[in-house]
């Protein structure tokens, strides 16, 4: 999921909390905008990653995937 501002905010909160209902065991991950800070969105969202460069995305999912298997 990406959030491009706190303009689209609330869609991210339906979004999550949707995904929750359905697969509350999902581990759900999001791409902020530069510009909008971790902690904000920790505190409106139930998320686990919060990605902030393609390095380290690469790096998380890797991890995601791990705990999968």
């Amino acid at each position: 999921m990406v959030a491009r501002s706190t303009l689209g905010l609330p869609n991210l909160v339906r979004l999550v909390v949707a995904l929750r209902l359905v697969r509350p065991e999902a581990i759900i991950g999001v791409a902020l905008a530069l510009s909008m800070e971790d902690a904000a969105i920790e505190a409106v969202t139930d998320t686990e990653i919060i990605f902030r460069d393609a390095r380290q995305a690469v790096r998380d999912l890797d991890w995601m995937h791990q705990l999968g298997s």
